[in-house]
């Protein structure tokens, strides 16, 4: 059991932690004198956007969605997304890059994964959001294009 917010790269004490999911929040939030600063928002923001822009091409986020049950070939993940060997494998490189998938050689073939659990657990909430949204999401004209890369 944890007593605060964990990730690869950082651990935050339970009493450094204010109201979110399991009592989570960006440390960046929060700067040295406990109070937010610009600069830190702003990095954070330009970090949250860059992670979100994994999620939102839907190429890429097809291939996350069928890796959801576990590792896949690269011909497995083309069958499972229609997209073409090529298309596929510069996306994989994109999210490798981003850190969102790990690749594992097998003999003669590469086997992607999802890099953590937590991504799934990002999809799960999407998709339950979506089901009281989803009217709203297909109404709104500025979201029209987005993720059309």
């Amino acid at each position: 059991m944890s007593t605060g917010c964990e990730s690869a790269a950082i651990t935050v004490p339970a009493d450094q932690t204010g109201p979110g999911r399991n009592g989570c929040r960006a440390p960046w939030l929060e700067g040295d004198s406990g109070m937010l600063t610009a600069i830190d928002l702003r990095d954070g923001l330009e970090q949250k956007t860059k992670l979100f822009r994994g999620f939102s091409d839907s190429s890429r986020l097809a291939i996350l969605e069928s890796l959801r049950g576990g590792a896949r070939s690269v011909s497995e993940i083309v069958e499972a997304t229609s997209l073409t060997q090529s298309n596929a494998s510069n996306h994989l490189s994109c999210l490798l890059g981003c850190g969102l998938v790990t690749r594992e050689q097998r003999g003669r073939y590469v086997y992607y994964r999802l890099s953590d659990t937590r991504v799934v657990d990002l999809l799960e909430l999407s998709d339950a959001l979506l089901g009281g949204v989803a009217r709203e999401i297909d109404a709104c004209r500025g979201y029209e294009g987005a993720g059309e890369e």
